[in-house]
């Protein structure tokens, strides 16, 4: 593993929104040779939205540090190789010089977008994919109890972000663990966020979870196969 983070980022407030979903109808949506990870017999796609802070990335050998910016990220779960990790499938970002940055070094689906987030008694989230009829929508509230359930663990214990380019299957290793998890309730409504999948994939069960402050820290992507 390399020894230094290639980016850092401080995620705030940040909802996660679980969907359950037919494992033969993800796992449909995803490249070969990825398959997604099972939890109680069901696979899930899950949207975090945050506010990123204190960003730093090095981008062809600089040090840069980057504005705050919102973030809508749909993503998945993967256990390949043996190591847990996640798979994104798009990350709508409000800011472009973000999303050409991370397109250009990456090779991810990042996407312009406008996103507005208020709070009154709740958090409220409202986010347009430029170019694209991607809506997101919500307002949540965090709870007082923490969730500390099997599925925080399963989808929270993830130590690397897997992608499929043209030359093979490559991996970028994250910090896993160090969710501070809370259960939480909320309101969403979207259109366009999961292309990928009809309407008939979903079971119609959903988890709800907020995490106030996360770390993250990202290494550069490597081949592995």
């Amino acid at each position: 593993m390399p020894t230094k983070p290639t980016a850092t980022q401080t995620w705030e407030n940040m909802l996660l929104y679980h969907l359950e979903v037919e494992p033969d109808r993800l796992a449909a949506a995803l490249p070969e040779p990825f398959q997604p990870s099972l939890f109680e017999g069901k696979t899930w796609l899950t949207t975090a939205c945050f506010t990123c802070r204190s960003s730093s990335a090095v981008f062809f050998g600089r040090s840069l540090s980057l504005p705050v910016y919102e973030e809508v990220q749909v993503r998945t779960y993967l256990d390949y190789d043996g190591d847990p990790g996640l798979y994104m499938f798009s990350s709508d970002v409000s800011h472009r010089s973000v999303v050409k940055g991370a397109r250009l070094t990456l090779k991810l689906p990042f996407y312009e977008a406008s996103i507005e987030r208020r709070r009154d008694t709740a958090y409220h989230i409202m986010s347009k994919r430029l170019k694209s009829d991607a809506r997101f929508q919500a307002s949540f509230r965090p709870a007082a109890q923490r969730d500390t359930s099997a599925f925080a663990d399963w989808a929270g214990n993830r130590s690397c972000m897997w992608k499929k380019t043209k030359s093979g299957v490559e991996k970028a290793v994250i910090n896993p663990g160090g969710w501070d998890l809370y259960e939480a309730e909320a309101e969403v409504s979207c259109s366009g966020m999961y292309p990928f999948l009809t309407e008939d994939a979903f079971t119609g069960r959903s988890r709800i979870q907020f995490c106030p402050e996360r770390v993250t820290h990202f290494y550069p992507f490597q081949r592995t196969r």
